[in-house]
């Protein structure tokens, strides 16, 4: 590190040997200011909040800033021209740099900067001294509270489908229930009528019948009472299936009837 000829600022200067086959062909130069180059190393933002950041040897001068071209200043008038800590805290940060110690402290003073970190650069006797704005810790706040909110937004959402679901899932329960209620009630009517007993008194010699009291005919077509003959036609016609018609007809007749019940009273 030199000063530079032209404007007397320090200058960080490196060179290296162009070599090609073994032999020197030329040299690589390299100029930069010091003071740019760190003060662009020491540029840092969180949350897109630029944070102020000083480097300073073990002895408290100071090397480099973020925010200024400020180079070997004493460190403790600086930050009290800041004004931005109060003398005690200003003291801390001076005495953690002096000893070379990690220190993490809350500003005591209400002003930007809410808190201080004093690190030691690994290596080398330079201690950084770091500043955490208050905006920094707001929009952190800020941030969670977003995040909590669209979380909160997100449950909602979530117990609001949740209950869609259920109240569907209840819906198409009911009316599968009432489809296979319905099934049952119209196969307990059928069974019903199917196995209901109707009771009629008939005169084989006669050819007659009558049904008895509180006793109908499901076809409404068929009286109470009338000629037995035209009764088995009526019920034939009911039936349905050709076998069936047959069947019923053979049973149903007078002398069927008779041979049956005849046999029976024997």
């Amino acid at each position: 590190m030199s000063a530079s000829r032209i404007n007397g600022k320090p200058m960080i200067v490196f060179y290296a040997p162009v070599k090609e086959g073994g032999e020197i062909k030329g040299l690589f130069l390299g100029l930069f200011f010091a003071q740019d180059y760190l003060r662009s190393m020491l540029t840092t933002e969180y949350f897109n909040v630029r944070v102020p950041m000083l480097l300073s040897s073990k002895d408290g001068t100071i090397v480099a800033s973020s925010s200024s071209n400020v180079s070997g200043d004493p460190l403790y008038p600086y930050l009290l021209d800041q004004k931005s800590m109060s003398t005690s805290d200003s003291r801390q940060v001076i005495d953690a740099v002096n000893d070379q110690k990690e220190t993490i402290f809350v500003n005591e003073k209400e002003g930007p900067i809410e808190n201080v970190s004093v690190l030691p650069v690994p290596c080398y006797d330079f201690m950084l001294v770091q500043g955490f704005p208050r905006q920094i810790t707001d929009v952190m706040v800020s941030n969670a509270n977003r995040s909590g909110f669209i979380l909160e937004g997100c449950l909602l959402i979530l117990f609001a489908l949740l209950l869609i679901y259920l109240f569907k899932k209840m819906r198409d329960r009911r009316k599968h229930l009432e489809v296979e209620n319905r099934i049952f009630v119209d196969v307990l009517e059928g069974v019903k009528i199917l196995f209901n007993s109707r009771y009629l008194v008939v005169d084989l010699d006669q050819d007659t019948y009558t049904y008895m009291a509180g006793s109908g005919p499901i076809n409404t077509r068929i009286p109470m009472e009338g000629i037995y003959s035209q009764f088995i036609q009526y019920h034939t016609a009911d039936i349905i299936g050709d076998e069936e018609k047959k069947a019923f007809d053979h049973f149903a007749q007078p002398e069927t009837l008779s041979k049956f019940f005849g046999g029976q009273m024997k």
